[in-house]
């Protein structure tokens, strides 16, 4: 028997589970919207589509790994995670991979031409907008095509600084001065803490264009050469990661053929768990029925012999009574015979009669009442007891059963605390899958910083070069700076002359005043008084007004120069931060030798 169910239960099992590999097979995840699709690591994203799976979703940031906050076959809510890039997001359910979909991880740079015409001699801006930072950024523009096009300055390279604010740009002027294709790009010198996405900007090619269908043969060249290089490296990443993903799908199979197998054998021991104790359970349920009929047999004979025993005891009353009843007839007949002899006497010996039988009468009436009670309380305590006996067997009943429910319980959170360890196993295996993946990563990223190492080179004398001029151009805006405060400072001194004398000259005017206050004068003489005031405080006003404006310009004049102080600070601060980024490079370099040696 329990073979037969476990061949049905396996049928049912291998049916249901060839039907979801036909069903993810056919029903690829898709991707359709991501909500917001700019963010910042440690954001919470919204990935919006069909076809996911309610549980076990693995969501990649390009190869990064997010954490899963919660999940449905509609949406799946994720953390940007740490080391995430700006690129493609894709979802894997059951081993089935989605559609890619752009996502930008803030913050992040952009590079566009104001204009998609360019145009022989003219100049067009090149615009940098970096999204996601308030602060200003330091850009590097690399011009890779500089018999093709100049920037503003004339050079193959310069270096802008953006505005800051919620508009953070920069701009370059770009001109064409000959006919053929042009390449700008840019490297990320300083910026926000949170750029991550080097590896995606840098040292590639922000903006490609044409000016003219008539490309020189050289340049040709050269481009199909790098596009032949870039190709075979595509390929070879391509090729490199199939295999890991085929991998992986192997090991997924093969760990879900393991649990299907684990489940099928725990189910088996479940159902046979489950038809011990429904067996146990049903011979309990005999064993109390027999019980019960034992019982129930008892009480009927109790009954029985009880009803027996009542029944003689009726039966003899009624003799009893029809015994008295014959000698009471008797009697009657002797007396009526001797009615005529002593009617007195016999009236007096009826009355006596009479009152003993009606005495006699009375007692069989209270014993007979006195046995009805009795067998009332027998009856009651037979039913007491049979009451007790079936509160016992219920409560019997109760403790099987929590017994059974608490059995299953244990069983039910050992067959949980499996699942968990099979799925940390699944963890760990896709982690070290993706430790392989950025192992070699980190190996093409060694070859790039060992061709930034000679970039840097060039940007750190260049820096040089623009921080002389900086500073030449610094002291001359000092020495300017000087010049007029020294000129505000004579005017100061002229306006404080002239506020000397309009002292002296309010004095006199209030001297006037009291005397011809005094003399009290004509209404003629008050009213020159009161208008020679008037002009007093509109001069005065006009002296205060005129040494505020002064106050104003001495103190933008000082506020001006402090700025140039902190820029040439910065700068200087710039300087020793971009000594420190080449000795960085230097001793990454040294460190990638040294592990290549050592393989």
């Amino acid at each position: 028997m329990k073979t037969k169910f476990g061949f049905i239960f396996l049928f049912i099992f291998l049916v249901f589970f060839s039907f979801g590999v036909v069903y993810s097979q056919n029903s690829a995840p898709v991707i359709n919207e991501i909500t917001p699709n700019r963010a910042y690591v440690g954001d919470e994203v919204v990935i919006k589509g069909k076809n996911f799976a309610s549980s076990r979703n693995l969501v990649l940031f390009r190869t990064v790994r997010a954490r899963i906050k919660s999940q449905s076959p509609t949406e799946i809510r994720v953390i940007v995670p740490e080391n995430a890039k700006v690129g493609n997001v894709t979802v894997e359910t059951e081993g089935v991979k989605s559609n890619e979909y752009r996502f930008y991880v803030l913050p992040y740079v952009e590079f566009k031409l104001a204009s998609s015409n360019i145009e022989l001699g003219k100049e067009t801006k090149g615009i940098l907008t970096v999204f996601g930072s308030k602060i200003p950024w330091k850009i590097l523009i690399i011009n890779k095509y500089y018999e093709t096009v100049r920037l503003d300055n004339g050079e193959k390279q310069k270096i802008v600084m953006t505005s800051g604010g919620d508009n953070n740009t920069a701009q370059v002027g770009i001109t064409a001065i000959k006919k053929g294709n042009f390449n700008i790009s840019f490297r990320v010198l300083s910026g926000d803490k949170n750029y991550r996405n080097s590896s995606d900007n840098e040292s590639k090619d922000s903006t490609k264009s044409e000016i003219d269908k008539n490309v020189n043969s050289d340049v040709e060249k050269q481009k199909a050469k790098l596009e032949a290089e870039e190709k075979a490296k595509l390929e070879a990443e391509e090729k490199a990661k199939q295999k890991a993903e085929e991998k992986a799908k192997a090991e997924a199979e093969k760990q879900a053929k393991e649990e299907a197998k684990q489940k099928a054998k725990l189910e088996a021991e479940e159902k046979a768990k489950l038809e011990a104790e429904e067996k146990a359970k049903q011979k309990a349920e005999e064993k109390a029925k027999a019980e019960a009929e034992k019982q129930a047999k008892e009480e009927a004979k109790q009954k029985a012999k009880l009803e027996a025993e009542e029944k003689a005891k009726l039966e003899a009353e009624e003799k009893a009574k029809q015994k008295a009843e014959e000698k009471a007839k008797a009697e009657a007949e002797k007396q009526a015979k001797e009615e005529a002899k002593q009617k007195a006497k016999l009236e007096a010996e009826e009355k006596a009669k009479l009152e003993a039988e009606e005495k006699a009468k009375q007692k069989a009436e209270e014993k007979a009442k006195a046995e009805a009670e009795k067998q009332a309380k027998l009856e009651e305590k037979l039913k007491a007891k049979a009451e007790a006996e079936e509160k016992a067997k219920l409560e019997a009943e109760e403790k099987a059963k929590q017994k059974a429910e608490e059995k299953a319980k244990a069983e039910a959170e050992k067959q949980a605390k499996l699942e968990e360890k099979l799925k940390a196993k699944a963890e760990a295996e896709e982690k070290a899958k993706i430790e392989a993946e950025e192992k070699a990563k980190a190996e093409a990223e060694r070859q790039a910083i060992l061709r930034e190492q000679q970039k840097a080179k060039i940007e750190a004398e260049e820096k040089a070069k623009a921080e002389a001029e900086a500073e030449k151009q610094a002291q001359k805006e000092n020495k300017k700076l000087e010049k007029e405060k020294a000129k505000l400072e004579k005017e100061k001194a002229k306006l404080e002359k002239e506020k000397e004398k309009l002292q002296k000259e309010k004095e006199k005017f209030e001297e006037e005043k009291r005397a011809l206050k005094n003399l009290n004068k004509k209404t003629k003489q008050q009213k020159e008084e009161e208008k020679k005031a008037q002009l007093e405080a509109e001069e005065k006003a006009k002296a205060e007004a005129e040494a505020e404006r002064i106050k104003a310009e001495v103190k933008k004049l000082e506020l001006e120069k402090k700025l140039l102080e902190e820029q040439k600070i910065k700068k200087m601060i710039e300087k020793e931060e971009t000594k420190k980024a080449l000795e960085k490079l230097n001793n990454k370099s040294e460190i990638f030798v040294k592990t290549k040696n050592n393989f």
